[in-house]
């Protein structure tokens, strides 16, 4: 019988998985769905037992408050149910959408690669599986690699300009300078240059066709 063959740390962490990542997460859609398809296609690269904390906490505290590190006694809780635990991922999966997309659309470089580096310690406490691992540094993971790898190449974390894009607005550039995430994105303001030139240069090039017509 043939096994499944599960990635190791070493596999996830190269650019092209770190890219994979990143940008299924920052384009994640708001939708219970959007974040299930999106666990399913990067839970690899969480580390083991990813949000077993947040489910515990989840099992005793309410979902609008909070959890502060000096409570007691809340890890004498039951066990959530499989609907609760997907409710409680997925609100962990949109707040670090949310933190990732902040720091990604930030435009001063300086601030955009602090924002980044401080998102990898909040990345960490949301996927800890107990509280001393959060007094460590984050195990090898395709996440933090992810993390560590959006710092180097901060400034090619860019938001597609075309206010319409249905594509992948938040992208990672191939050069420098590029302002659209594809090339369906960029047609229309590739159309839009084009009729400007023509308007722009109409008559002259009418005049030009007259003369080579005498």
């Amino acid at each position: 019988m043939n096994s499944v063959k599960i990635p190791s740390v070493k596999n996830l962490q190269n650019p092209r998985e770190a890219k994979r990542f990143l940008i299924e997460l920052a384009n994640m859609g708001d939708s219970s769905q959007d974040a299930e398809h999106f666990w399913q296609e990067c839970k690899d690269s969480f580390p083991p037992s990813a949000f077993r904390l947040n489910e515990e906490v989840e099992a005793v505290l309410p979902s609008d408050r909070p959890w502060q590190h000096e409570e007691s006694g809340w890890l004498m809780c039951k066990e959530l149910s499989q609907e609760e635990k997907l409710k409680a991922r997925h609100r962990v999966l949109i707040t670090m959408r949310d933190q990732l997309r902040e720091a990604w659309t930030i435009a001063d470089l300086r601030r955009k690669e602090w924002k980044l580096f401080q998102l990898r310690t909040s990345f960490h406490q949301h996927t800890v599986a107990s509280l001393d691992q959060m007094t460590e540094p984050p195990p090898p993971s395709g996440m933090d690699y992810a993390l560590r790898y959006l710092c180097k190449v901060a400034d090619k974390a860019q938001y597609c300009a075309n206010p319409d894009c249905t594509v992948a607005p938040y992208f990672l550039v191939e050069r420098r300078g590029r302002r659209f995430c594809s090339e369906t994105c960029a047609r229309p303001a590739q159309q839009a240059y084009k009729q400007r030139w023509w308007d722009e240069h109409r008559a002259e090039i009418n005049k030009a066709r007259k003369r080579s017509r005498q």
